[in-house]
This record gives C-alpha cells, sequence and structure tokens, in this order.
C-alpha cells in the first residue's frame, strides 16, 4: 500500500535529491575517480552519505509532515523476513565461491583493501548498507510510487540511478553490470518485502564480504 502524500512537491523535491545526490561527485575533481583505498576519499564519502540522510529526515519530518520510519520502509521484521535474508545470503556465498571472478586483480585488491585500517572498512560498509538503503529504497521508491501508483517506475528509477550513482567508484566499466545486479536484487527485495531492513542487511553482507571477510583474510595470508 503506498503511503499517503502530504505535501507533493516536497515529496518531488526529496525523490530528486535521494536519488541524484551521489552525481555531486562528478563535479569535484577530486571525487571523479574514487579508489576505495583513498582514505581521504573515503572520509568525504561517508561524510556525504550521512549528511544526505539528514537533509532527507529534516525533509521528511519538517517539510513533508510524515513519520520518518513508517514512510521510509522501517517496519519490524517478521521470521519471514529473516528466512529470506537468509536464503539471499546462502545464494551469494554459493556465487562467491562457485561463480567465475572476471576481475583477474581481485587478489591485488583485496591485499590493497587490507591495508585499510579495520575499523575504517567497517564504517564504509555500516554506512553503505544504511545511508544508500534509505535514500534509494526506503525513501525514493516510497516516494515514486505514491507519486506515480507504479512500482516498475520506481524500480526502474531505483536501480538506473543507484548504477549510475557508482560511476564515480568504477566509471563506464564493467563493473557497473555487477552494481545493476545488486540494485536489481535490493530493489526486488524491498517491493517484495516492503521493509528496508532486509534491503540493508543483504547490503551489509554484500559489501562486508569483500571489504570486511576477504580483505582480512588477504591481509593476514599476505604477512
Amino acid at each position: 500500500m503506498a503511503i499517503a502524500l502530504k505535501r507533493p512537491v516536497a515529496s518531488i523535491v526529496g525523490v530528486v535529491f535521494a536519488l541524484g545526490w551521489p552525481m555531486l561527485f562528478l563535479l569535484i575533481p577530486s571525487q571523479r575517480h574514487q579508489d576505495l583505498t583513498n582514505l581521504p576519499q573515503d572520509t568525504v564519502v561517508i561524510a556525504a552519505e550521512w549528511i544526505a540522510v539528514v537533509i532527507l529526515a529534516c525533509l521528511v519530518v519538517f517539510w513533508e509532515r510524515l513519520a520518518l520510519f513508517a514512510s521510509t520502509g522501517f517496519r519490524r521484521l517478521r521470521r519471514s523476513d529473516w528466512i529470506v535474508v537468509g536464503v539471499l545470503v546462502a545464494l551469494s556465498i554459493a556465487a562467491t565461491i562457485f561463480a567465475a571472478n572476471p576481475h583477474a586483480k581481485l587478489g591485488t585488491d583485496l591485499r590493497a583493501y587490507a591495508a585499510i585500517p579495520f575499523v575504517f572498512r567497517l564504517l564504509l560498509v555500516l554506512t553503505a548498507g544504511i545511508c544508500e538503503e534509505f535514500c534509494f529504497r526506503g525513501y525514493a521508491i516510497e516516494r515514486l510510487i505514491a507519486l506515480t501508483g507504479r512500482r516498475w517506475i520506481a524500480a526502474v528509477a531505483a536501480i538506473a540511478l543507484f548504477t549510475l550513482g557508482h560511476v564515480g567508484r568504477y566509471g563506464f566499466s564493467q563493473a557497473l553490470i555487477y552494481v545493476a545486479i545488486i540494485a536489481a536484487v535490493l530493489t526486488l527485495l524491498y517491493l517484495w518485502r516492503r521493509n528496508i531492513w532486509p534491503c540493508i542487511a543483504l547490503h551489509w553482507f554484500i559489501d562486508g564480504v569483500q571489504l570486511v571477510i576477504l580483505a582480512s583474510f588477504a591481509g593476514h595470508a599476505a604477512r
């Protein structure tokens, strides 16, 4: 069921901001080519993501006049939500183990990631899971469904803009296909469950496998 918007103009402005703010990085010369091993760049990204969430939260409460959590997909987790997340995590593990990796330099990347302080890597994962899901799924999808009455429009917009929002990090490379697949899975998961927590949990797992778990193993192996 779509939420009832009290101030559609405010919601339109919010959707444009929620889906478009990552594009601002392309206007900053030092952020056009992002590198996870560049701590100053990562610090800017982390700060920007939390600032975006705060701005959207203020817009929800003070301009849209809506309940912050109820209108952005924060709902009580049901047992079926945990089961769904568990199945998706198991499938992700299987894909990680058995799928051929198209990136030949993955080992080198993991060793480079291992050089990043553990707490900083963990902060990157936690920030991406909460902030990106809040903006692209919990906020944008709910507003687009309410504004257009079309779930497919909300899905396409969320997937496309989430993918384009990673251009600064990956450029227009094959890695964007992987990002688009992840965006599609997270978007479909949200449309199915209409609960942001499973999306946050899965996002944490996907990012955490590489940045936290595998990178830590690579760091120990290199010693």
